[in-house]
Order: structure tokens, then C-alpha cells, then sequence
């Protein structure tokens, strides 16, 4: 980083790359080597060198961001990475995707969850106090997944799979108070 400040973008470029030998499962040394590569790519006069640094950078961010996708939001804020916003939002774009078809999966799960909730064997009164609940939580999924965005994709993500057991349990088989607590975290 010290060698970015500077403008020193080969010995930068180098470091991460040293960086990524020994820890080749880092994030931030993947994330820094792409900001590296781009920055170098800016002040080489071959554009075969250039163009070959901006690819090995979208092949670092696209590791980076496949395996946690937290980094999107820094990805596309990242002023560095201007020279290839284009080629950052293509790949935004793909992850965005691909978390759409992951949510819609869960949002099949919870649905498969409410059409098999046991009426028969719940007493009016649960059925009464958990319903409501059940349906504003299952709303939120809903919403998270129509605004579609990779924060509320990931948001949804993390949901679904409490919202769809409680389901299954008949949203607890605790006293209502336990129930009240599991579906009112699961709106937080």
C-alpha cells in the first residue's frame, strides 16, 4: 500500500504478488494485487502489458468476490478501479445473478415450507398468534428478493434458512413467547 502511495505501482504490483505466494487464500492480499495490477496497468506503455494486467485484475476480483461476496460494494466504490468500471460492473452484475437464482431457490424452499405447515395438528390459538408473523417475515424475503440488490440478496440469504425451519417446526414447538422471539428476529 505504501508503494501505491508513492506511486511506486511495480514494487506494489510485486509485493502483493509476493503476498499471494505465501498466502494464496488471502482476500485482501487478492483484492490489493488487483488494485496493483491496475494502477501498474495505468503507467505501461505496452498495451499488451496493459491489457494482460487488467485481465489478471478482473481474474483476482473475480475470485475475491466469489468467495465472499461482501467485497461488492467495495468493488464497484473503488476508485482505483475506474480504468475497468465497466468490465467491475460486468462482474457485479454476474454475482448479482447468480445470488438472484440462489434466492429464488430459498424463496422456493420457504414457499414448499408454508404449502406443508401441518394445519391439522395446531390449535386455533397458535395458528392465530404464529400466522401473522409467519407472513410478515415471508414478506420481508419477498421484498429483500423484488429489490434485488447484492446486499439484500445476501440479506435474503442469510433469512431464508431460519424462516423456512421455523416454518417446518410450526414455528417452534416453545411456549409463544420463544415463538414471538424467533420470528421477531427473524424481521430484525
Amino acid at each position: 500500500m505504501a508503494c501505491r502511495q508513492l506511486s511506486d505501482f511495480e514494487a506494489a504490483y510485486e509485493h502483493t504478488e509476493a503476498a499471494l505466494e505465501l498466502h494464496n487464500d488471502s482476500l485482501i492480499a487478492h483484492y490489493e494485487h488487483a488494485v496493483n495490477a491496475v494502477c501498474l496497468s495505468q503507467s505501461q506503455v505496452d498495451s499488451r502489458r496493459t491489457d494482460a494486467l487488467k485481465r489478471e485484475a478482473l481474474a483476482e476480483l473475480r475470485q475475491v468476490l466469489w468467495k465472499d461476496e461482501r467485497y461488492a460494494a467495495r468493488v464497484d466504490t473503488e476508485p482505483y478501479f475506474e480504468p475497468v468500471r465497466g468490465e467491475c460492473s460486468g462482474l457485479l452484475e454476474e454475482l448479482r445473478l447468480y445470488l438472484e437464482k440462489e434466492a429464488d431457490h430459498c424463496l422456493e424452499r420457504i414457499d414448499g415450507s408454508i404449502r406443508t405447515f401441518a394445519l391439522s395438528d395446531k390449535s386455533p390459538s397458535l395458528l392465530f398468534d404464529v400466522a401473522p408473523k409467519v407472513l410478515e417475515a415471508h414478506q420481508l424475503v419477498y421484498t429483500l428478493r423484488k429489490r434485488a440488490s447484492i446486499c439484500d440478496l445476501l440479506e435474503l440469504r442469510n433469512r431464508a434458512p431460519e424462516l423456512s425451519a421455523n416454518i417446518q417446526a410450526g414455528c417452534g414447538s416453545g411456549q409463544p413467547a420463544e415463538r414471538d422471539f424467533q420470528i421477531n428476529r427473524l424481521m430484525l
